[in-house]
């Protein structure tokens, strides 16, 4: 938020990119995102924001891709295999995990890795950057490698690329009309819908929280307001002279005004459009993923 300087993420644009490639006559869409970091495990102020940009990813990616032999999602999510964030994109987009995949997978950890120059001990090792997939049933697709792509220190250097670590996978990719298992498929239906329905749960028990919460900030905010109006109009009804005298009860009257600004500002702008997000996703993931 507006507030928690220190919380980066807030402040940078998210969104999703794509890249349409032919590769040896192959169309191959390859994304990229960087859903909202998680501060405090114990107190997460922005799951709900990971969550609607996770839903919004994977509605992204199912309807830009229907078209491509090969589709890609590589990026931080910021969520660990367990998360609902994770679920929401691997399901909603119904993309597969190199991880899991590869059977010669050498990954274990992308955050927090035990040789990398950022690494704060007091928070665990961590997968949270992922290369996610999907293909057209006309073609036959294996990875072949799931790996790190860069070594833990730069050349010449005792820091690391990044407090993350970089990871690539290869790709095979051949033409296969006849890859197709009717029984499989309706096997793999009916699963995706047991488990699209409990996203659909939880991610509206989580928008439900979000609500009340917002609710009970916004009357907070509010009484803050009024108690600002208050300090406002009784520093308004004394003599001018005081303040030609007391330069700092000038200054306090021009700070009361400017945070009462702030919170009108931040209760009736920002707060409101976080809001109707939340209930607009309320009533898309309904209407989807039912």
């Amino acid at each position: 938020y507006l507030h928690m300087v220190m919380h980066g993420d807030w402040f940078g644009g998210k969104g999703v990119g794509l890249c349409r490639i032919d590769v040896q006559g192959f169309v191959v869409d390859v994304y990229t995102t960087h859903l909202h970091a998680c501060y405090n495990p114990s107190n997460d102020k922005y799951i709900i924001h990971r969550v609607i940009q996770a839903f919004e990813t994977a509605n992204f990616i199912r309807i830009t891709s229907n078209s491509s032999d090969l589709a890609i999602l590589a990026g931080d999510i910021n969520s660990d295999p367990n998360d609902i964030c994770y679920k929401l994109i691997s399901f909603g987009a119904n993309m597969k995990d190199c991880y899991l995949a590869c059977p010669s997978n050498s990954v274990k950890c992308t955050f927090s890795h035990p040789q990398n120059s950022y690494r704060n001990p007091s928070e665990g090792e961590s997968r949270i950057d992922y290369i996610l997939y999907k293909f057209n049933k006309k073609n036959s697709v294996s990875v072949k490698e799931h790996r790190y792509a860069l070594p833990s220190r730069v050349p010449g250097q005792n820091f690391s690329y990044s407090d993350h670590e970089s990871i690539e996978a290869v790709f095979e990719i051949t033409a296969n009309k006849d890859n197709f298992d009717k029984d499989i498929k309706i096997n793999d239906n009916l699963l995706r819908k047991i488990e699209l329905q409990k996203l659909k749960n939880d991610s509206l028990q989580i928008c439900n929280e979000n609500l009340v919460i917002n609710q009970i900030i916004s009357i907070r905010h509010f009484i803050l307001f009024l108690i600002l109006l208050i300090f406002i109009y009784w520093q308004s009804i004394l003599p001018l002279s005081l303040y030609m005298n007391n330069h700092y009860l000038l200054t306090t009257f021009i700070i009361m005004i400017l945070l009462a600004t702030i919170v009108l500002i931040y209760s009736l702008v920002t707060k409101s459009i976080e809001r109707n997000c939340v209930q607009g996703f309320c009533q898309q993931i309904e209407i989807i993923f039912s």
